[in-house]
């Protein structure tokens, strides 16, 4: 209820709406979604509606979240399914403080507008598959598997062999990959070398810089 010069106004409250406000404040923030479940936040709720509370909880933002999640899923499979440009992976492995680790998965790709287009596209738990099966799961699900030019990659160890065995099963036949690439740091300093070495600069074995 608001009033104006021209009397009493009354406004619909929308609960659907309020709580996709609610679940992109928290998300903006990177707040922890429990935060509803707070007693003071339940007061602020109260405050505003006095049935609030009630339609409000951990549990309906979570449900919230993965019902925008799996849309914006569907979204981009959809996206994907009609580019027909091959796409880039670049992986990468996170640890949290728990000692849980992931493969995040990010994608990009060339659009009709020759636009470069980014999207994450997978967070595979290595704790519950191996980091294999997490890449695997991840393309099959998005129907790419056999659309990929090029791996980047910011770490070694295990996902050096993951490279080898995911090249030699995708790639057996038709598409070869030349070869990953490491990170970006890497690339720089491999062209900064060639520039050096071959434009301004000539290359002697003196202390003098020319």
């Amino acid at each position: 209820l608001s009033s104006h010069k021209r009397g009493s106004t009354y406004v619909y409250f929308d609960l659907k709406v309020f709580r996709l406000y609610l679940l992109n404040f928290i998300a903006s923030n990177s707040l922890p979604y429990v935060l509803v479940d707070n007693h003071s936040f339940k007061l602020l709720l109260e405050y505003l509606k006095d049935d609030l509370a009630f339609s409000v909880s951990s549990f309906t933002v979570h449900s919230d979240l993965n019902n925008v999640f799996e849309k914006e899923r569907d979204w981009l499979k959809l996206k994907l399914a009609l580019n027909e440009n091959r796409f880039a992976l670049a992986l990468d492995k996170r640890r949290f403080e728990n000692g849980d680790e992931i493969l995040a998965i990010t994608l990009h790709y060339f659009n009709d507008a020759h636009d470069l287009e980014p999207f994450t596209i997978g967070f595979g738990w290595l704790n519950k598959h191996s980091i294999y099966k997490c890449l695997e799961n991840t393309l099959m699900e998005y129907g790419i598997k056999d659309c990929i030019v090029s791996i980047t990659k910011g770490i070694g160890g295990p996902v050096n062999g993951l490279l080898q065995k995911f090249t030699r099963s995708t790639f057996a036949n038709e598409l070869k990959i030349s070869g990953e690439v490491q990170c970006a740091k890497k690339v720089f300093n491999l062209v900064t070398e060639v520039i050096l070495t071959y434009t301004f600069f000539k290359t002697k074995r003196t202390k003098r810089f020319e």
